[in-house]
């Protein structure tokens, strides 16, 4: 976040003001939040995050359970022979 300054103003007593400088394309940004939204917002993308990573951990455990099996089984990556590379013709006008 080196390219990125925010500035935070006390609007009230539950309200900030945030002023967000993007350096890359100078783009100022204001908006005004209640702390109690905030918490909120902290809150719903923390209990997203959690949910998505507990599911990428379910689909990594499944696949690991199904390399196990081709380990059992005796199956392996496919070998593919590497193909030799085409010779071009020189392109005359």
């Amino acid at each position: 976040m080196d390219n990125i300054t925010i500035e935070t103003t006390k609007k009230s007593e539950n309200e900030i003001e945030v002023t967000k400088t993007v350096v890359v394309e100078p783009q100022v940004s204001t908006q005004v939040y209640s702390y109690e939204f905030l918490v909120s917002q902290k809150e719903t993308i923390q209990a997203q995050k959690d949910r998505d990573s507990a599911q990428r951990d379910i689909e990594i455990a499944e696949v690991d359970k199904l390399l196990a099996e081709c380990a059992k089984l005796d199956v392996k990556e496919k070998v593919v022979a590497p193909t030799p590379a085409l010779q071009e013709e020189p392109i005359i006008p």
